[in-house]
C-alpha cells in the first residue's frame, strides 16, 4: 500500500506514500512525516542521505496526490496509527 509518484521522486528522497492515510511515510523510519517536517527530518535523522528536498516539486505531489498536511484531530487529539510513528518536526526523535 506504499507508492512512489511516476517519475520516483519520493523514493529518492526516502519516503513513499501511504494512499490509504494519504501520509508520506519515511522508509527508513517506517513514521509518517509531514510535509511541513520532510526537510527538517532528512536533515535532523538522515543527514548522512545529503538530500535536498524540492520545496515545489514537494508542494505539487501534496497537491496531486491528496497528502494531508496535519493529522486528523479527533476530541482535540492528534490521531496515531497503529504500527507508525509520527514525525512532526525540530523536535521529533
Amino acid at each position: 500500500q506504499l507508492y512512489d509518484v511516476p517519475d520516483h521522486t519520493l523514493a529518492r528522497w526516502g519516503v513513499l506514500i501511504n494512499r490509504r492515510l494519504r501520509a508520506l511515510i519515511c522508509v527508513a523510519c517506517q513514521a509518517i512525516v509531514l510535509p511541513a517536517a520532510l526537510s527538517q527530518h532528512i536533515a535532523q535523522l538522515h543527514e548522512d542521505a545529503r538530500i535536498s528536498i524540492d520545496a515545489d516539486r514537494l508542494a505539487s505531489i501534496v497537491e496531486n496526490e491528496s497528502i494531508l498536511n496535519d493529522l486528523p484531530v479527533v476530541d482535540g487529539t492528534p490521531v496515531e496509527y497503529a504500527g507508525l510513528e509520527t514525525k512532526e518536526g525540530f523536535g521529533c526523535p
